[in-house]
């Protein structure tokens, strides 16, 4: 890989959106733990202090608002002067039937879904990529699942969202190298992470830590295209038989 595509760690100024608990968290202390200062984003204030406690940056701020969305900025521009890292791993899942659900109801649980895991991601990677730009390179990193490509039955607005969020990264990603060449845009594709999201599920799960180390190992050698783990399995699986991996997936 390039010495140039190749993202720094070691004083590198990263902000984690959802940083606060699971994977987000695990991935806000291996950046922390190979030197980085980094910043994570939630709203749940006894999880900020704690995020506090453990050496990070922390600010509280809902990012589906606007003004939330402008304190972060402030913040990043107050501690960091600007940045080289945004990784979007915010996200909710809610259980939505589409059939028995009445519509007033599945329409607002739609909405904010889409708001907190597609419209609040892309419209803060717009508004920091001013921030991003100000450095020797930078990375705007999307945090998806491979329920994007393969969605479940129980989770359309969650599955879309992520469907969307892949498609973005990768049309940015070809305007950044016609446009801002030192910035990149990469995708990590995650297996099923042992997070507050995924507790009781009956599948075995992967280590946050684990999937954290994975991922940062990823981008630091370049990697913009980031499968984790069984990830990289079931994309070629989908590949060769889609069939088969949807029904893996429909039900899980």
């Amino acid at each position: 890989m390039p010495e140039s595509r190749r993202m720094a760690t070691r004083g590198a100024r990263i902000l984690v959106t959802g940083g606060t608990s699971g994977y987000g968290r695990a991935l806000a202390m291996e950046f922390a733990g190979r030197g980085a200062e980094v910043m994570v984003v939630g709203r749940d204030a006894e999880r900020l202090a704690s995020a506090q406690g453990a050496g990070l940056a922390a600010v509280r701020a809902d990012l589906t608002v606007p003004a939330d969305r402008r304190t972060v900025l402030e913040a990043v521009r107050d501690r960091f002067g600007g940045l080289d890292a945004v990784v979007h791993s915010a996200a909710v899942q809610t259980p939505i039937d589409l059939v028995t659900d009445t519509p007033q109801n599945a329409r607002h649980l739609i909405e904010r879904e889409i708001d907190a895991d597609l419209i609040a991601p892309l419209a803060f990677t717009v508004e920091a990529l001013p921030l991003l730009g100000q450095g020797q390179g930078g990375r705007v990193v999307f945090v998806t699942s491979t329920l994007a490509f393969a969605p479940k039955r129980s989770a359309p607005a969650y599955c879309a969202a992520k469907a969307g969020l892949t498609a973005f990264a990768l049309s940015l990603r070809s305007q950044l190298r016609n446009d801002a060449p030192r910035l990149r845009s990469a995708v990590v594709t995650l297996p099923l992470v042992d997070t507050p999201m995924t507790e009781g599920r009956a599948q075995r799960t992967m280590p946050a830590p684990e999937a954290a180390r994975r991922t940062v190992r990823a981008l630091e050698r370049g990697a913009e295209d980031i499968d984790i783990g069984v990830a990289r399995v079931f994309r070629l699986l989908h590949r060769i038989v889609p069939r088969t991996a949807m029904r893996i997936t429909r039900d899980s």
